[in-house]
């Protein structure tokens, strides 16, 4: 997930023209300061609803003055419905704003330090491996996150993966960090690629990382706002037309 969030942000500043001796075009002006604070101030909004509900250790409400960093996509590129609108970070999250405007992702920011001492710290025989509780929990997670767990139930198969301390070697033991994910039955090219996701470490029930990247799944309500709906009427376009041609 953090390469496709690395990959919108590229995206939407080199199409904008800026960076490498680009000219800034006109529709890159057209988000304005209060676009971005009224997006920043709904984005924080939601990220403090999720993170109620999951249960983070988050100092909520959410704010401006509380975090460490934040994107707010341009306003045409965020008109284009299916680029999003940016990401915010905390200390020690990060939400992630994808397609249709919804919270599709957060993630822990220290998740690799972290597994590196529990799987120090856990070092489990593989008789403790416990498949359908990891994947309870991880519906338990999906709930708490909006997810249409009906339909992701009847559309996918589910992938489970629990951390192993060498994977290159045979080896019986295990660390209870598990990594559940929801792939498509139709997907064969991509049998990794899921739809949705949950890391946990499961003797806690600590989060890790949760997404839906199909807005389908996701029952969340879009951030929406008044100045994004005049844009996208004003600069509509013909089904197959190139956004701001």
């Amino acid at each position: 997930m953090k390469l496709s969030l690395v990959f919108l942000i590229s995206l939407s500043l080199a199409t904008a023209g800026v960076g490498g001796g680009g000219k800034q075009t006109s529709r890159n002006l057209e988000g304005s300061a209060d676009y971005k604070a009224h997006a920043l101030a709904q984005m924080t909004a939601e990220a403090s609803r999720a993170a109620l509900a999951l249960r983070l250790p988050e100092a909520l409400p959410l704010s401006a003055t509380n975090l460490s960093g934040s994107y707010i996509c341009p306003l045409w590129f965020a008109g284009a419905r299916e680029g999003g609108l940016g990401n915010i970070e905390t200390r020690d999250f990060a939400y992630g704003f994808q397609s249709n405007y919804k919270l599709g992702t957060i993630q822990r920011r220290n998740e690799f330090e972290a597994l590196g001492l529990l799987m120090h710290e856990y070092n489990w025989p593989i008789s403790r491996l416990d498949t359908n509780g990891a994947i309870n929990i991880a519906h338990e997670f999906l709930a708490l996150f909006r997810a249409d767990l009906p339909s992701l139930d009847r559309d996918c198969r589910i992938s489970v993966i629990a951390t192993r301390p060498d994977i290159g070697r045979r080896d019986e033991h295990f660390t209870p960090f598990y990594y559940i994910q929801w792939v498509e039955k139709t997907n064969i090219d991509h049998p990794d690629a899921g739809i949705a996701g949950v890391r946990f470490f499961l003797p806690s029930k600590t989060l890790f990382m949760i997404y839906i990247s199909d807005p389908k799944y996701n029952l969340r309500d879009a951030v929406t706002f008044t100045e994004l709906d005049e844009w996208i009427k004003k600069n509509s376009k013909p089904q197959g037309s190139v956004l701001g041609k």
